[in-house]
C-alpha cells in the first residue's frame, strides 16, 4: 500500500502489511499486526494484542491487558502499557516505556532506554545508549549495557552486569531489596552507599 493507512476496528484482528506511508491503527479488544512499514506507525489498542516488526521508522503503542511484541524497528519506540507482557528486540533508536504491572523484556536497543514503571518487572540486555529505569515491586535486571545506567526500585531486587564500565557511571537506588552489581575485573570505581 502506498500512502497513508488509517484503520479503526473493534473485536477483530487487524493486519497491515507492506506499507509505504504513515500507519494509524485504533483497535479495541482485538489483535493488531503491522509488518514491513516504511513510515511512522501509531497503534492505539485498548485490550488488544500487538505485534509490530520490520518497521523503517518510529513506533508508538498504547495498549493494555495483552502481549506486545516489537522487533526490528528502524527508529525510536514509545510504549504506554498496563497489565501486559512487553517484548522489544532490535530497535535502532531510543525506547521509552510507561508501564503499570507489566513484564518488560528489552534487548538489542541501539539508543537509550527509559522506563517509568509501577509494579513492573524489567529485563534489559544489550543497550548501547543510556539506561534510566524506575520501577517498584518487581525485579530489575540489566545486562551488557554500554553507557550510563541509573536504576531506582522499591520492594524488589536489582541486578546489573556489564562487560565495560562506562565513563558516565552507574547509579542504583533500592529500598527493601538487594542490589547485585557485576563489573569487569579491571574496572576502577568507587562505591557511595547510604
Amino acid at each position: 500500500v502506498h500512502g497513508k493507512v488509517v484503520v479503526r476496528d473493534e473485536y477483530s484482528p487487524v493486519t497491515v502489511l507492506r506499507t509505504q506511508g504513515p500507519v494509524t491503527v485504533n483497535s479495541t479488544e482485538g489483535s493488531v499486526t503491522v509488518e514491513d512499514a516504511t513510515e511512522a506507525v501509531i497503534i492505539e489498542g485498548r485490550g488488544s494484542a500487538v505485534t509490530a516488526r520490520n518497521l523503517g521508522a518510529s513506533l508508538q503503542v498504547t495498549t493494555s491487558h495483552r502481549r506486545i511484541r516489537i522487533s526490528d524497528v528502524g527508529a525510536g519506540v514509545t510504549v504506554d502499557s498496563r497489565y501486559a507482557t512487553v517484548s522489544l528486540a532490535d530497535v535502532k533508536g531510543d525506547v521509552t516505556l510507561e508501564s503499570n504491572s507489566d513484564r518488560l523484556t528489552c534487548e538489542g536497543i541501539q539508543g537509550s532506554l527509559t522506563v517509568k514503571a509501577k509494579g513492573s518487572g524489567v529485563q534489559a540486555s544489550r543497550v548501547k545508549g543510556a539506561v534510566l529505569i524506575e520501577s517498584t515491586l518487581k525485579d530489575v535486571d540489566v545486562t551488557d549495557f554500554e553507557a550510563a545506567c541509573s536504576v531506582t526500585n522499591e520492594f524488589a531486587d536489582v541486578s546489573l552486569s556489564t562487560p565495560v564500565l562506562a565513563k558516565d557511571g552507574i547509579t542504583v537506588r533500592n529500598k527493601n531489596g538487594s542490589i547485585t552489581l557485576l563489573l569487569p575485573a579491571d574496572a576502577a570505581f568507587t562505591v557511595d552507599a547510604s
